[in-house]
């Protein structure tokens, strides 16, 4: 990200909060790619796994996402959404 801002003359070192309208979004999260719901942690590399010991998946992925939503009354939801490149191959 610093090269791509040098290269189109912003200095990363002189930006301040809100005094800018940059076309790009920081997003902050959890390094390791964790959700967590109703208190478990779920990994990523633990869906990767499980996703790899599944011949008919792991050979027709490309990515995955893991979220989580909070509803009325408290209730969450665990969204898996696991992004398929051939379909023709995925047994129904």
């Amino acid at each position: 990200m610093i090269k791509i801002m040098n290269a189109i003359g912003i200095c990363p070192n002189t930006i301040k909060y809100g005094d800018n309208d940059l076309p790009f979004l920081l997003f902050y999260s959890r390094n390791e790619s964790t959700v967590s719901y109703y208190g478990a942690n779920i990994f990523a590399n633990d869906l990767q796994e499980a996703i790899f010991s599944l011949p008919e998946l792991a050979n027709n992925y490309s990515t995955f996402t893991l979220s989580t939503y909070e509803f009325n009354q408290s209730n969450k939801q665990l969204d898996i959404c696991i992004e398929i490149i051939n379909v023709e191959n995925i047994e129904k």
